[in-house]
């Protein structure tokens, strides 16, 4: 099953008064659309085509033929994509041209709800911190929760800022842990503290501590409305 056939799967398997005609879902389909995506997840994160290939496990001429959209991508491959940028594989199909009454399905869905037991999140490891992303069996959430266990001691060795759409809050559980954003000066935070901002700015965390933080995040994605 490529990426196509998921998207089509999944507005196949919505209740009628929810579905949209196939052929139009074909026609909204644009595969640039998806490689713009990957590829600007890419580079909010400041990787090379050789680090997510690295990661992923999918080759440099792979991904560069996806993100320039001269290829498609079978759903395992976007599986490995969306675990290597530590994203969930809905994050993706938002991306492939649903038309904007699709958009509307996931203010259809009342009452839903998803349990993560303690533990059992999605984790991704990368070089400046470790990643818990929780509750994430229901397609199609506004909110992006997790854990951070923050190991970067500085900006140095966090790398380059990143930023993505929405807005994040966090709420720290074990301190103190440093905000950085150009622009303005860095911002320690200590246990119990909470911090919302606009994730589009370019921002970094890193420990205040000699040993890593523990934080608590929830993050919105706009494109989801």
């Amino acid at each position: 099953m490529d990426v196509r056939q998921l998207r089509d799967h999944l507005a196949a398997s919505a209740p009628d008064e929810n579905r949209s005609a196939p052929a139009k879902l074909d026609a909204a389909f644009d595969p640039s659309n998806f490689g713009t995506v990957v590829r600007n997840l890419r580079m909010e994160r400041g990787w090379t085509l050789r680090e997510l290939a690295k990661r992923s496990n999918i080759s440099q001429s792979a991904l560069s033929r996806l993100e320039t959209g001269q290829s498609a991508l079978s759903f395992d491959r976007a599986h490995a994509l969306a675990q290597a940028l530590g994203v969930d594989a809905m994050t993706f199909v938002r991306q492939m041209g649903w038309p904007q009454g699709a958009k509307e399905t996931s203010s259809r869905f009342h009452g839903w709800r998803s349990l993560t037991p303690a533990g059992m999140g999605q984790h991704v490891d990368q070089a400046n911190a470790k990643y818990e992303y929780v509750c994430n069996d229901f397609l199609y959430r506004r909110l992006v929760a997790g854990f951070v266990e923050v190991t970067a001691r500085s900006l140095a060795e966090h790398g380059p800022m990143v930023s993505h759409p929405g807005e994040e809050f966090t709420y720290v559980i074990e301190g103190p842990v440093t905000f950085s954003t150009p622009g303005f000066a860095d911002v320690t935070l200590n246990t119990g503290d909470c911090f919302q901002f606009d994730s589009a700015t370019p921002h970094a965390w890193f420990s205040g501590g000699d040993k890593p933080a523990r934080v608590l995040f929830m993050t919105t994605d706009p494109r989801a409305e």
